[in-house]
């Protein structure tokens, strides 16, 4: 969905494809099932070995295009494959599709909003979490999205996201590391330097919050440029290197 310039018909808009979709696309019944993220070391790092539906999750990070991003879209791209579709609420209008490694395989089944203000990402985000027929929700929640996301406001998506069965993934700044949270997991997304042989980029995605239990963990990951693949850096490595796969390491 492009950014409209008329409210309430981006609203209007917006409300009809989320009912088509709740008509047409219901999510696989997994029930209480735990869903993979995709990424073997990130489902070792959760509580629960993965990530269930109705779940929210921040991926805090210090700034774009640290990597938390690309996680994040990784993750949706897994959580598509079954059914339902995927919205990306898009305050920036910097959501490119061939971009964003494999979620662009589910083209067909993404929405994508550009709201005006920070009331209406709020309203949107609040709606997609809401429909049955939607699978994952990604939002970054910027300066003007913060503003609006007060405690009650919070709640709201949290029930929201209970409700639909929607995993809303949230990309947010890691100075709001020591705000308060509705969100069930919150993680912190760090670049690492990357040595001059390897072939993508490596993060440290350390769990610094789960909702009513203790919690903690680090794990070092490597995008890999060239497929997509996000594996821990150890792993790639080793798939990369020539010698060691000769020797069966």
């Amino acid at each position: 969905m492009s950014g409209p310039t008329n409210h309430s018909s981006a609203i209007q808009q917006l409300t009809q494809q989320l009912r088509r979709y709740e008509r047409t696309l219901q999510p696989t019944a997994d029930g209480n099932r735990v869903l993979s993220t995709g990424i073997a070391a990130l489902d070792g790092l959760l509580p629960d070995g993965g990530i269930s539906r109705g779940m929210l999750l921040e991926w805090l990070s210090e700034k774009t295009g640290g990597g938390a991003g690309t996680l994040a879209f990784t993750v949706a791209a897994q959580l598509m494959r079954a059914d339902g579709a995927c919205v990306v609420i898009d305050p920036t209008a910097s959501f490119y599709p061939p971009a964003i490694g494999k979620l662009g395989d589910h083209l067909q089944r993404i929405i994508v909003v550009h709201p005006a203000n920070g009331g209406d990402a709020l309203w949107a985000l609040e709606q997609s979490l809401r429909c049955r027929g939607v699978a994952v929700v990604v939002c970054r929640l910027g300066q003007a999205f913060e503003r609006q996301l007060h405690n009650h406001a919070y709640r709201r998506l949290q029930l929201a996201a209970e409700t639909g069965g929607a995993i809303g993934l949230l990309l947010r700044p890691a100075r709001y590391r020591v705000h308060p949270t509705w969100a069930d997991v919150r993680l912190l997304v760090e670049p690492l330097p990357t040595a001059n042989s390897s072939t993508g980029r490596q993060l440290q995605v350390e769990l610094i919050h789960c909702r009513g239990r203790n919690c903690g963990g680090i794990v070092k990951l490597e995008i890999d440029d060239e497929t997509g693949d996000v594996r821990l850096a150890s792993e790639l490595a080793a798939a990369t290197n020539p010698a060691r796969r000769a020797a069966g390491a």
